[in-house]
């Protein structure tokens, strides 16, 4: 799918190639610190950080599904609202089941992460779009899984193209240089090493953007951010898996468009579907 500005009308035709006699579940993804969490929280008309943008047409008609985890919450973090937190017991129980329509261990095991059915069949009860933002993974897995039984309809945001200015460039290789001092982070990173000495200029300047996102964040330490970069070089690699791909750019352009999508969605697939 292209990343040129999508139209209402172009919008509409990619849709036709779904049944609106199913249910319909729309999945949405990107890497992480692209903006999605702040993207929909600007659709519902909510002020964000860093942005005097308010979106002028707030869109309630979706809810993202509240997914399960084993993790521990976070400082702030809310059950039930921001994640359903259970014991691993618990979610074993769950999958054995066959409560979840998509989970995933983390890379070392220690915690599972998924999509609980009964997230998402509240969502369709209320007639709204039910959104579920997973990893590219998760989302492999559901179209496998799921296919013949739900419309699914995927999103992919986007980094911007970043001009690959000299400071940038220079703080990325200071951070990768200090990185492969350890020869564990070393060679977990070495899919991110391969593309930033490659040839490919546009997946770089995408991941420029990003670390820049990151690192302005102030969150993560400078090792966390190399990984998730280099999460994202695989993610990047599965964004043409998408039905829409959206760059997360300034709200007052990436919105409209994430709008159009889920407006277009909700129209033609969903209210036809309660119709």
């Amino acid at each position: 799918m292209s990343t040129a500005v999508l139209t209402p009308h172009s919008i509409q035709q990619t849709l036709t190639q779904f049944d609106p006699k199913k249910p319909t579940l729309l999945i949405y993804s990107g890497p992480s610190g692209v903006g999605k969490g702040t993207i929909t929280d600007s659709l519902q008309g909510k002020r964000v950080k860093h942005s005097d943008y308010i979106n002028p047409t707030p869109f309630d008609a979706f809810e993202k599904t509240v997914s399960m985890t084993t993790r521990a919450p976070r400082p702030g973090e809310v059950n039930g609202v921001d994640y359903d937190f259970v014991t691993k017991d618990q979610f074993e129980i769950a999958i054995r089941h066959g409560d979840m329509i998509e989970f995933k261990r983390s890379g070392n095991g220690e915690n599972i992460y998924g999509t609980p059915k009964a997230s998402v069949a509240k969502i369709m009860a209320r007639h709204k779009l039910p959104v579920l933002e997973i990893e590219t993974e998760g989302m492999k897995d559901i179209v496998k899984s799921l296919s013949n039984d739900y419309n699914i309809v995927s999103l992919f945001m986007l980094p911007p193209l970043t001009e690959q200015t000299e400071d940038l460039t220079r703080r990325i290789q200071i951070a990768m240089d200090a990185a492969q001092t350890d020869i564990d982070t070393r060679s977990k990173i070495t899919p991110l090493l391969s593309v930033m000495s490659g040839d490919d200029v546009k997946t770089k300047r995408r991941l420029l953007s990003l670390y820049a996102r990151l690192d302005t964040r102030g969150t993560d330490s400078s090792d966390d951010i190399l990984l998730r970069m280099t999460k994202a070089v695989t993610e990047l690699q599965d964004a043409p898996r998408y039905t829409f791909q959206v760059v997360s750019d300034r709200l007052e352009k990436s919105v409209p468009q994430v709008q159009a999508i889920f407006s277009g969605v909700y129209k033609q697939l969903i209210l036809r579907q309660k119709g």
